[in-house]
């Protein structure tokens, strides 16, 4: 079942051809929807966004959109060809204790303050972000210096930081 058609918060352009990976919170009273979700930018690079939509009975607006992370970022080597005998087409993660192509996953987040009667209080994201760097060590899969997965958050105070935003 749902309550309101379909909505597109966010869609294919040239510059930012993917939407991936949304968190989602409802504010205490219901009339605001926020979703914050990756982009894939033209450039490869990623970024993290956050959407404010206004929800009025069953239709959907969206009110705003605004960057999360300060930077875009690499994703890490995550295909790395590691061929043995046996299997020539053997591919590893840099860290060997994620299977290969896998980066972003299960860091995006967000939550709403709880205060009575009040939706204009703080919301609160977190994301995996690839800012920095680290460099392996030169007998890695993967040696060299690459992107290093930390998680970052922010807070943001109030509507208007979401309403007609950028």
């Amino acid at each position: 079942m749902t309550w309101a058609q379909p909505f597109k918060v966010a869609g294919y352009t040239t510059a930012e051809p993917q939407h991936v990976m949304p968190a989602v919170a409802v504010t205490q009273n219901g009339n605001r929807l926020l979703v914050s979700y990756f982009v894939q930018q033209i450039n490869e690079r990623v970024r993290t966004d956050i959407a404010s939509i206004h929800v009025d009975g069953n239709h959907l607006r969206l009110e705003g959109l605004e960057r999360l992370s300060s930077t875009d970022f690499d994703l890490i080597p995550s295909n790395n060809p590691f061929p043995e005998p046996g299997n020539p087409f053997l591919t590893l993660n840099y860290d060997l204790t994620f299977g290969p192509c896998r980066d972003l996953g299960e860091y995006q987040s967000i939550g709403v303050s709880r205060q009575p009667g009040d939706d204009s209080g703080p919301i609160v994201a977190a994301w995996g972000d690839n800012r920095r760097t680290w460099t392996s060590p030169s007998d890695s899969t993967a040696p060299g210096t690459h992107a290093q997965a930390d998680v970052f958050s922010s807070r943001l105070d109030g509507e208007d930081q979401l309403a007609g935003g950028n």
